[in-house]
């Protein structure tokens, strides 16, 4: 969920095989590659 109107979530979800609005979107990850994801863009 954004509260920016700017960002539009939907594009993300849509990356990872989701969907939804521009501001309420979602998409279901495993969590090995959730933690891939961490782990490359942690600081």
């Amino acid at each position: 969920r954004s509260s920016d109107s700017a960002t539009d979530t939907s594009e993300v979800a849509k990356a990872y095989g989701g969907g939804g609005s521009a501001s309420s979107s979602s998409f279901i990850i495993r969590m090995d590659e959730y933690n891939q994801w961490i782990s490359a863009n942690s600081l």
